[in-house]
């Protein structure tokens, strides 16, 4: 290489000269500081002047020669990834800059490039990177890595389901990371294997021995998609990974911040925070989603970690066929505490999960100033905010949930034991909610999840000053004592190959009084004669056989209060939750019916 090209990126914005004549003509009367490359006759001089205010003196001062920015473009080699590893080599010990800007267009990385030198990488604008094997390996610290926009540079890889991670950037045990300005395109291909296997652009995490972990981190304005063959559930596909590989404390990965980045179409996880500390997840766009039942879609991930910011997001699930999704989620074996979420914009439509979980051992979270909307039509119960735990963990403790606006779930708020056991949610909080109506119309706070079987005084449970439509759903009564007013509605039709039919949701809720069961014929009934108000047990519990069949006709059901009631299965209690029944004289041949529950 030249001189001349060795100093190419310093003489920018330069003026070259090929004498000192020519110096002269160009600056009669030079500006003190004015600089100049010049030849002095001498193709290959190495002469830089600046004009000191009286003379102009010769010198090298602000030039670096010494190899520590190197451009890809200028090195040998046939591929981006030859040329990439020769300016990487010709670094320095100490690092400096990577320049590959000037290679546009389609570009190829075969190998992992492994990061070993401190330094800036710039990567081209209007170029699209495949690097199927992966991407960066970085384990030296204070590296950037710069793209030239979101959808401007793209790094892209495509491989087949097997038992190896597959990651387009790695950050390992360094300190100072940052990845900025890139977009990353992972799609998986063939069948998904049964293997604790990761595909993701980007995992940040600790070193191998587990002694080093990945501190000061950002990952800031990139585009993340993960799509293609939907994982099975032993497969793992998220947009960014932090993590540390052991579960001691204090977290080695820690101090990382994830903002401004658009997630779109990953079918996964956009983020999941594991065994970290100190990081903020801010302002980033997340749409996640598919059709899998066994793939489990979640915006943001929160496992054993503490000291996390998750606030100003937007996710959006999507995805009718998902059996478990979250937008936002803390859960898993290992213990998270001090996690906010906050001002965050939550909409799913899946078939079953929730807006925010809380699961087992978590500790001091806080869910404060959210908009959370269920806008599908599910035919299995999705909740808004639900606080639950598992067999033989540990139960969430300190729990606080408040101002948040959630609608169209079929609970809004709802408190849960585990399943088959008798281990409750502890300490939790839940007040200044305004809550609207569910999907089908209907409202409702969390009572198909044992939300009345909640032991208010022994648990720490506080439900308060919650709204449904500025009206005021529920309070403590002292002691520990809770009362809720509330209701539930949906339009039934009548089924034709029977004399009885339910509800499809439990509108009869468990530990409640009954009020009232109202009725109205919306589409005539024909073909019967009458029709009752009831449950599977008592089939006139509310309402005795009502012979007006014609759209218009109401029913007032309060039967269940009756002085004839002998047994409590016709009375107004409620023990558990359960379903309303029409029964008919004879078979409709047709017949719509809406049925509200007080």
């Amino acid at each position: 290489m030249t001189k001349r090209a060795a100093l190419a990126p310093y003489l920018d914005g330069i003026p070259e000269v090929a004498s000192d004549a020519e110096r002269d003509a160009l600056f009669p009367v030079p500006d003190t500081g004015q600089r100049v490359y010049n030849r002095k006759g001498v193709t290959d001089a190495d002469v830089v002047e600046r004009y000191s205010g009286s003379a102009w003196v010769t010198t090298l001062v602000g030039m670096d020669t010494s190899g520590a920015y190197q451009y890809v473009h200028q090195q040998a080699g046939a591929t981006f990834y030859d040329k990439f590893l020769a300016a990487h080599a010709a670094l320095p010990a100490g690092g400096g800059t990577i320049d590959a800007s000037r290679m546009l267009g389609s570009q190829v990385s075969a190998t992992v490039i492994p990061v070993t030198k401190p330094c800036d990488i710039i990567l081209p604008p209007r170029a699209d990177i495949t690097a199927n094997a992966g991407f960066l390996k970085v384990t030296a610290n204070y590296v950037r890595v710069m793209g030239g926009g979101k959808r401007s540079t793209v790094i892209a890889g495509s491989i087949a389901w097997n038992a190896a991670d597959f990651i387009l950037i790695e950050v390992s045990g360094t300190d100072g990371a940052s990845i900025d300005s890139c977009g990353f395109s992972v799609v998986m291909t063939g069948s998904s294997v049964q293997a604790d296997v990761y595909a993701l652009p980007v995992m940040i995490h600790d070193d191998a021995a587990h002694v080093t972990g990945s501190t000061e981190w950002i990952v800031q304005n990139c585009d993340f998609q993960v799509t293609g063959t939907e994982p099975s559930t032993g497969n793992k596909m998220f947009g960014v990974l932090g993590w540390t590989r052991t579960a001691s404390f204090p977290r080695l990965t820690r101090g990382g911040i994830i903002t401004n980045n658009s997630f779109r179409d990953i079918a996964g996880r956009c983020i999941e925070v594991a065994l970290c500390e100190s990081v903020s997840v801010v302002g980033n766009t997340m749409r996640t989603g598919g059709s899998a039942a066994t793939l489990v879609c979640v915006g943001v991930r929160v496992i054993g970690s503490r000291n996390i910011a998750v606030s100003g997001n937007v996710v959006d699930i999507t995805g009718a066929g998902l059996a478990n999704s979250d937008c936002l989620q803390v859960n898993g074996d290992n213990l998270s505490e001090n996690v906010n979420f906050s001002g965050n914009a939550l909409t799913t439509s899946a078939g079953a999960g929730t807006g925010v979980k809380i699961g087992a051992n978590a500790a001091h979270v806080s869910i404060t100033g959210n908009d959370i909307l269920y806008n599908g039509v599910a035919t299995t119960n999705m909740i808004g905010v639900l606080v639950t735990t598992n067999p033989s963990s540990t139960p969430p403790t300190d729990i606080f949930v408040n101002n948040n606006r959630i609608s169209g779930f079929h609970e809004q708020l709802a408190i849960a034991r585990n399943t088959g056991g008798d281990l409750y949610p502890d300490n939790v909080t839940m007040t200044n909610n305004r809550l609207g109506p569910r999907w089908d119309g209907a409202n409702g706070i969390g009572n198909a999840y044992n939300f009345g079987q909640v032991d208010f005084l022994a648990n720490k449970i506080v439900v308060d000053n919650n709204y449904y439509l500025g009206v005021t759903q529920g309070a403590n009564a002292g002691n520990g004592g809770y009362w809720e007013e509330n209701s539930n509605t949906e339009l039934l039709t009548l089924s034709t190959s029977g004399t009885t039919t339910d509800t499809a949701l439990d509108l009869l809720p468990v530990g409640s009084l009954i009020d009232a069961v109202t009725c109205r014929v919306t589409t005539t009934i024909t073909t019967a004669t009458a029709w009752s108000v009831g449950d599977p047990t008592t089939a006139a519990r509310f309402s005795a056989a009502n012979a007006t069949m014609t759209a218009g006709t109401t029913s007032l059901g309060q039967d269940q209060w009756s002085g004839a009631v002998t047994t409590l299965a016709a009375g107004p209690s409620q023990e558990a939750a359960a379903k309303v029944r029409i029964t008919t004289t004879g078979t409709p041949g047709a017949g719509v019916i809406r049925i509200t529950v007080y």
